[in-house]
């Protein structure tokens, strides 16, 4: 195991898709390292998947991770969505 050079940043950022955007919005989670936490561990039950893409140069390192719902995942989304219509009012 090798450790990071000290003079490279480390600069990332965190993609998913609508249906997971739609837990994570819902449940207020906007904080990218705790939406990364939250992802990987759907990722964990099954219910995400994971893809990492980098990019690397002499002083900057560039990480992209992307995830998306399985259809398990898809369809508790659309189940949760269905049983919180009622929370919202006409006016949203």
């Amino acid at each position: 195991m090798s450790k990071p050079d000290s003079s490279k940043q480390l600069k990332w950022s965190i993609k998913f898709d609508e249906h997971l955007d739609a837990l994570l919005d819902g449940q207020g989670i906007e904080d990218p390292d705790e939406q990364k936490l939250v992802c990987d561990a759907l990722c964990a039950l099954g219910l995400a998947e994971y893809k990492m893409f980098s990019e690397h140069t002499d002083t900057l390192e560039s990480q992209e991770h992307h995830y998306t719902s399985t259809k398990a995942m898809r369809k508790l989304a659309k189940e949760w969505l269905n049983s919180t219509k009622h929370w919202f009012t006409s006016d949203h």
